[in-house]
């Protein structure tokens, strides 16, 4: 993220205020709305109408204070105990294995390639990323030229 300001002794700027933008706000600390909208969807929030502050902090980071029904669900509000959190290992990027990791996890290539044919993909070379977590569950992102994309401003 970009830093907009950096002053020890600077205060915090509120740049949305109980679900509205303040324009005057972002005028003052140079940031515009669609770099606004960026900040938030970083910070998780797709929807403005989602968020009931949001703050400049002295150090350049957008602090999001999101509206109670937005708020993510926490493990206390269901009153249940969550899962350890596991670490992913990539096994291949840019299409290139890495060797190390699959033999941290005790895998080998042959277990790679039949894992690869389950999503498609018969050569190394044609993912752009795997991963595999602590608990085995693999994530493949194959190559594709033909990704459609939305204008997201």
């Amino acid at each position: 993220m970009k830093k907009f300001f950096y002053n020890i002794d600077a205060k915090p700027v509120i740049l949305i205020a109980k679900g509205k933008i303040l324009k005057k706000e972002l005028k003052k600390v140079r940031m515009n709305i669609p770099l606004l909208i960026s900040e938030l969807r970083q910070k998780g929030y797709q929807k403005v109408a989602d968020v009931e502050y949001a703050i400049l902090e002295p150090n350049g980071e957008l602090s999001v204070i999101p509206k109670a029904q937005a708020r993510p669900v926490q493990p206390s509000d269901l009153a249940i105990t969550p899962s350890p959190t596991v670490l992913s290992f990539p096994i291949i990027i840019d299409g290139k294995l890495n060797d190390e990791n699959l033999k941290y996890l005790n895998k080998d290539k042959k277990w790679l390639m039949t894992q690869l044919k389950a999503f498609n993909v018969e050569k190394i070379e044609d993912v752009l990323l795997a991963q595999v977590d602590s608990t085995g569950q693999l994530y493949v992102d194959k190559r594709d030229k033909n990704v459609k994309l939305p204008y997201i401003y």
